[in-house]
């Protein structure tokens, strides 16, 4: 017993990088983005891990960490960046394109799809009336948010005083959002 656990530490450390026997090509590479864009709703990082680490064992824990790290010190979306150099580190620009391609493209059908299915039935009264809705429940939760935020802090009436004046222009006056923050 004691020697599978060791062996299983032991594999776990081995990533495709020094492993010849796990082959990843561009298509694999974008297959499993594909299947993360999917699955994840409001960040992947967490899947990312599992999928890159546990279950393909493309990366192990310390080569993610380092991707990552590097990642987050990028512009842009950790996990996106995370994904180009992957890519790029498995199959050059094939591999990055893969990952990125795999990583956009669904969400970006999907997400196209309920704005062309809402624009036909954005007429109805009743999906007008829900949004509508929606958008009252959104800002109140902003504002729930940003009023607990400023409790906190140490010049609450200076920014409760900011967040009125900015309600006032913006709600009651019809002021642009651009002109106000100036």
């Amino acid at each position: 017993m004691v020697k599978s656990e060791a062996k299983n530490i032991i594999d776990s450390n081995k990533s495709a990088l020094n492993n010849p026997n796990i082959i990843v090509t561009p298509w694999k590479i974008f297959l499993e983005f594909t299947r993360l864009s999917i699955m994840g709703f409001g960040g992947v990082l967490p899947l990312a891990y599992t999928s890159i680490v546990e279950r393909n064992r493309w990366l192990n824990d310390k080569e993610f960490a380092e991707m990552l790290t590097i990642g987050q010190m990028l512009p842009g979306g950790n996990i996106i960046n995370v994904s180009v150099m992957l890519g790029w580190k498995f199959a050059k620009l094939k591999g990055a394109c893969a990952a990125l391609l795999g990583l956009l493209l669904a969400p970006t059908i999907i997400l196209l799809s309920i704005a062309t299915f809402y624009h036909r039935i954005s007429n109805n009264h009743i999906v007008s009336s829900a949004v509508i809705g929606m958008s009252a429940v959104a800002a109140g939760l902003v504002l729930a948010t940003a009023l607990k935020l400023a409790i906190k802090n140490p010049n609450k009436i200076r920014i409760v005083t900011f967040g009125i004046i900015v309600f006032i222009l913006i709600a009651l006056v019809h002021w642009h959002l651009a002109i106000v923050l100036l």
